[in-house]
């Protein structure tokens, strides 16, 4: 008998909500229905059970009750009420399921004026739209956290996230400004400024805040390997192999770091150095066959080699998983050139 048969046995044994997110789990939504509905029967301002029922509902295709169910777990929420985000989230997810992601922004503002003035209420909201792609919505939550609690480092690298997510750089440049700052001893802050420099090319900028990052937290892999790289781009080869070197010992999973390193070393005029680069190189993508920076940099050392016909079939390879993912950018996943 499989686990999820015996969990199905043992149904009458649960406790009424966890048979229902049993059931639930099981694609099993009418016998859930009758469990939730039993639920709020005794106790019907339970936010939990209305919110479930309302993603029941919606799986049963009955999108009008989903978002009547919706809007009475939210009516229940209380003003600290953070720990309840799920049913904001079911009613961001049936706006867009349902053709109304323009009310998404109505939802936000109707939040933003009644809810309570809890940071990570905000922030972890934020999240949630984060993760359901409402980029510009997140970063309206995140600036209210930030309003109540300024140095809520969780908000303000999520806000940081979703800038990039939404190819606001020069935004993003302008808010990391503001950050250093007003807290200029601030580690993150100096990494994200630097690794923000580096993307724009201006490697000497850079690297004066990527020093401060690595002084301010030595044991920040990525502030680093960046600063390795922007040391690298300014022509101090050995300086920079260094600091790569002692990112990949702290981040020993890092793909791309090895990956970067066999690049890197492809610059080199020592063939036995290219023989090192190619080993880096294909230990990155044993490590993530599927990362875009890895099979990008290999399709680099391989040009480089003469290896055209080899380079040409990575190339189509990084096509399909562009084309598979729509959500990422091309433009952080290659080296500099």
């Amino acid at each position: 008998m499989s686990t999820d048969e015996a969990e199905l046995l043992n149904l009458e044994w649960m406790a009424p909500m966890d048979r229902a997110q049993a059931l639930m789990d099981h694609g099993e939504f009418e016998r859930a229905l009758k469990c939730i509905r039993e639920v709020l029967f005794l106790d019907p301002d339970n936010i939990i059970a209305w919110s479930c029922m309302s993603s029941v509902l919606e799986e049963l295709g009955r999108p009008e009750e989903a978002m009547a169910a919706c809007e009475r777990a939210i009516s229940l929420l209380p003003e600290d009420g953070w720990n309840y985000v799920d049913p904001l989230e079911q009613k961001v997810w049936l706006l867009k399921r349902f053709g109304e992601p323009g009310n998404v922004t109505a939802l936000v503002d109707n939040i933003l004026g009644t809810m309570g003035q809890s940071s990570e209420w905000w922030r972890r909201w934020g999240a949630r739209l984060r993760e359901n792609g409402e980029y510009a919505q997140a970063i309206r939550l995140y600036d209210r956290a930030l309003c109540v609690e300024p140095s809520n480092g969780d908000a303000i690298d999520s806000k940081v996230e979703a800038f990039r997510s939404l190819g606001k750089m020069v935004e993003l440049w302008v808010f990391l400004d503001d950050c250093v700052a007003r807290f200029p001893g601030d580690a993150m802050l100096r990494f994200h400024r630097g690794q923000l420099l580096f993307e724009f090319g201006l490697y000497s900028e850079a690297e004066k805040d990527l020093w401060e990052a690595v002084f301010l937290d030595s044991e920040d892999a990525r502030a680093r390997k960046y600063l390795g790289l922007a040391i690298w781009r300014l022509g101090r080869r050995g300086e920079a192999l260094a600091l790569l070197w002692e990112a990949a010992r702290q981040a020993p999973y890092d793909c791309e770091l090895w990956s970067d390193i066999g690049l890197l070393l492809m610059e080199t005029d020592q063939t036995t150095r290219k023989v090192e680069a190619f080993f880096y190189l294909n230990k990155a993508l044993r490590m993530n066959p599927d990362s875009v920076r890895a099979l990008s940099n290999m399709v680099q050392a391989l040009t480089k080699t003469g290896h055209l016909k080899e380079a040409g079939e990575i190339t189509s390879r990084i096509g399909e998983l562009t084309r598979q993912n729509r959500t990422g950018t091309m433009t952080q996943e290659g080296m500099p050139q």
